[in-house]
């Protein structure tokens, strides 16, 4: 997840195939806890 360390704002689909935005929320907060994320339906 290097890339989303640069990035301010993530924006991501809470709908995605395989895992869903909570899961990949979740993972991206854990290694990047300043990243701002944006959930969009």
């Amino acid at each position: 997840m290097g890339y989303v360390r640069e990035c301010g704002i993530v924006f991501l689909d809470i709908n995605m195939e395989g895992m869903d935005g909570q899961e990949t929320v979740g993972k991206i907060k854990a290694e990047c806890p300043k990243v701002h994320i944006v959930l969009i339906n």
